[in-house]
């Protein structure tokens, strides 16, 4: 019995692992890990496609990132840069895919 549970557990893992890779975002995605978000000669803030808007980040003139996350309570909110603020009810870009190298 304990072996079944174990097997159950383990296939509902990969189910997981592999609905992530399927869908784009997160580590294991198509073309391998999400990029890091780079800064270099960008100024503003961004939202990370590859967390799903859920993260965004803060550009500075002299290439310093700060990192900044969208509020999760009562409900997830979403980095919308048009307004530059975390809301409710958007729907994040897809983001480009990675080439492979």
């Amino acid at each position: 019995m304990k072996l079944l549970v174990l097997s159950i557990c383990l296939l509902i893992g990969a189910t997981q692992n592999c609905l992530a890779a399927v869908s784009g975002r997160g580590p294991g995605g198509p073309g391998g890990e999400p990029p890091v978000f780079d800064c270099s000669d960008k100024v503003g803030y961004y939202a990370d496609l590859w967390k799903n808007c859920e993260v965004y980040y803060q550009c500075l003139e002299d290439g310093t990132k700060l990192t900044f996350g969208c509020p999760s309570h009562p409900q997830q909110t979403y980095f919308d840069e048009a307004i530059v603020q975390c809301v409710d009810n958007y729907v994040c870009p897809e983001p480009e895919p990675i080439s492979p190298v």
